[in-house]
């Protein structure tokens, strides 16, 4: 074993020859802590995003449900006014659309106040699509004037 004399004969402090090790290993211990902060929040802020655009679809459906709703609104008034049925065929069409829609905006949306609306909605469908078939049925008897009243009137 070699001995090592130094000028001052004060041994250098232990410290000292640690320092560059402590330095690095709070170096990685900081970076450590910043990735793992990073991955968490971007996974966080993924989640946040998922929930957003699913929100985005269930609104876009509402949409939807507006047009799908004027859809058959319009054909069952048209075949009343018109006695054209392929104006029927077209609703006949549209209508499992419909309900396929508030069928999914309620699986997206499944919010206690959302869902309650969106039940509030299937109801009311249900109740138009009923006085919509009404229509139709009194128009294949030839009975025109009777439909549009139907469909015109303030119970629809």
């Amino acid at each position: 074993m070699k001995r090592v004399f130094y000028m001052s004969g004060i041994m250098p402090d232990a410290n000292r020859q640690d320092f560059p090790l402590r330095l690095y290993a709070a170096a990685f211990v900081i970076s450590l802590l910043t990735t793992v902060f990073s991955v968490w929040q971007s996974w966080a802020d993924a989640r946040q995003a998922e929930q957003i655009s699913a929100k985005h679809i269930a609104l876009t459906g509402c949409r939807s449900i507006m047009l799908l709703d004027e859809v058959l609104t319009m054909s069952a008034r048209m075949a009343a006014a018109t006695g054209d049925f392929n104006y029927e065929k077209r609703y006949d069409q549209f209508d499992p659309k419909l309900a396929s829609k508030i069928s999914e905006v309620r699986a997206l949306l499944p919010q206690a106040e959302i869902a309650q609306f969106v039940s509030q909605t299937d109801k009311a469908n249900n109740a138009l699509v009923k006085m919509e078939r009404d229509g139709f049925a009194l128009a294949h008897q030839g009975r025109r004037q009777e439909a549009t009243a139907l469909l015109n009137s303030d119970e629809y």
